[in-house]
């Protein structure tokens, strides 16, 4: 079966880039072909809790440091590496960013996957993590998608959810 994975791979840390590799093994190891949708967001991901005055604070700090010319080069190189283990251990669709291009997946894909970290958090909320292009609710799954809170303070995106 071939099934599309919908989650978080471009956030270049060690434990987004273990779930997509470790669904991606299992998924192979169980006789599938799993490939992990060519999604980026475009929209800087803000957290709309109470503390976001200290962190938009330490948002503009880290930005400080980050742009920093060593900082960036030392970066750069970090993120290749990043990029390098995800293009060794999984497959990719088309770069997709508008809800067109989403649908036209449901006709390459036998199931869909949303999955795993946190990538239902209100705090980040993006309906494409919903699987809301997928048009036959029968080839959605969600493995281990977690909200990372313990209440959804937003209305908006609570009703939404």
């Amino acid at each position: 079966m071939k099934i599309g994975i919908m989650t978080w791979f471009h956030y270049h840390n060690y434990g987004t880039n273990l779930q997509v590799v470790g669904l991606n093994k299992v998924l192979k190891r169980l006789g599938h072909e799993p490939y992990v949708i060519n999604y980026k967001e475009n929209r800087l991901m803000v957290d709309v809790h109470k503390e976001s005055i200290v962190k938009d604070g330490y948002e503009h700090l880290k930005s400080r440091i980050e742009n920093h010319p060593y900082h960036r080069y030392v970066e750069d190189v970090r993120e290749k590496k990043f990029d390098d283990f995800l293009e060794a251990h999984v497959l990719f669709t088309k770069q997709v960013s508008i809800l067109p291009e989403f649908e036209d997946l449901n006709s390459e894909f036998d199931a869909f996957i949303c999955g795993s970290d946190q990538i239902w958090s209100p705090s980040f909320f993006n309906s494409r993590y919903f699987l809301d292009f997928v048009l036959d609710d029968g080839k959605k799954i969600a493995y281990a998608p977690s909200l990372g809170v313990s209440a959804i303070e937003n209305s908006n995106v609570r009703e939404q959810i």
